[in-house]
């Protein structure tokens, strides 16, 4: 299965590729979209297109196509902006003034460049500056904001935006998902394909999905927060996803709330039946938890105060 189809009309990969076969490419790329949408995968192809020695370029089965899908071509480096230091990035940066190794350019990927420091994308800079004759830099950041206004101005900005949820399970089906998670997870993944393919493969994050349901529940039966919100208070590690479970539950409450003709998953359906469950109510609650995450509020309080105030408690 071919994931290329999916980014069809969300990514700008067919003018980019394009562009690098008939070599009229920039010096710099940004790639700017959520997480998940295509911007790694699409660096890696165009590395494959600038590197590919074969006429159908990129032919994605050579020998310099599959080193640079496993990461291992000497002439294709990635650093990554939630790990590299000042020091990383300016080394990997000097060596793109190297010749080629194996090829005739090189690449660098910059991902999640929005999380580099002011030092790192200075050092950027100035290699943007004055760059390599022979370098070509994927940067690729989910907003354009954390990045520095010299840096934007020495780079074509490429825009990718989230995929249609409905290709987001068609891809999971095609991937060999089995349709009731494929649909689950096309309604958790926000467009993103990246995340949509990590939830499939998480076992874990639908045993934590289990226990959620779980939990809402006996809530419903028993009325009571603390017993209810047991089982959860020990998974502080996974909180954040557990939030966004209750999140799109309650998104979803809202609007079957507000038109009964929509579909709603049968285990949502039980609970949006529940006489505290008002919608908007249910939504502010839950939004309101990232508050108390946000000020180190210990994570089994967090989900026994979302219970009660789920209940009016």
């Amino acid at each position: 299965m071919s994931i290329e189809r999916f980014f069809q009309g969300v990514t700008p990969a067919d003018e980019l590729l394009s562009e690098i076969r008939g070599n009229r490419f920039a010096h710099a790329y940004l790639f700017v979209g959520p997480d998940g949408t295509g911007k790694r995968h699409l660096a890696r192809r165009c590395s494959m297109a600038l590197l590919c020695k074969r006429g159908d370029s990129p032919c994605g089965s050579c020998p310099t196509c599959r080193r640079i899908a496993e990461g291992k071509h000497l002439d294709v480096e990635t650093i990554r902006g939630e790990t590299s230091n000042v020091n990383i990035v300016r080394e990997t940066l000097l060596r793109q003034y190297v010749a080629p190794y194996e090829g005739k350019r090189r690449v660098m990927i910059v991902e999640g460049a929005s999380r580099l420091n002011a030092q790192s994308q200075n050092a950027m800079l100035k290699t943007l500056e004055d760059p390599p004759a022979d370098a070509v830099f994927f940067i690729l950041a989910d907003s354009i904001a954390p990045i520095l206004p010299t840096i934007v101005s020495r780079c074509r900005i490429m825009r990718f935006r989230p995929m249609e949820r409905d290709a987001v399970e068609v891809l999971l089906l095609e991937s060999g998902v089995e349709a009731g998670r494929a649909s689950l997870i096309a309604d958790f993944a926000g467009g993103s394909a990246g995340r949509a393919l990590t939830l499939a493969g998480s076992e874990d994050a639908w045993r934590l999905y289990g226990l959620s349901m779980e939990a809402l529940g006996r809530l419903g039966a028993q009325r009571d927060a603390a017993i209810a919100a047991r089982p959860l208070s020990e998974e502080k590690d996974e909180a954040d996803w557990i939030l966004s479970i209750y999140e799109r539950v309650a998104q979803a409450v809202v609007r079957f709330q507000e038109d009964p003709s929509r579909p709603l998953r049968g285990e949502w359906a039980a609970f949006a039946k529940s006489p505290f469950a008002i919608g908007s109510e249910l939504l502010k609650s839950t939004e309101k938890t990232y508050e108390y995450r946000a000020s180190n509020v210990g994570w089994k309080l967090i989900i026994e105060r979302l219970f009660a105030e789920y209940i009016g408690g």
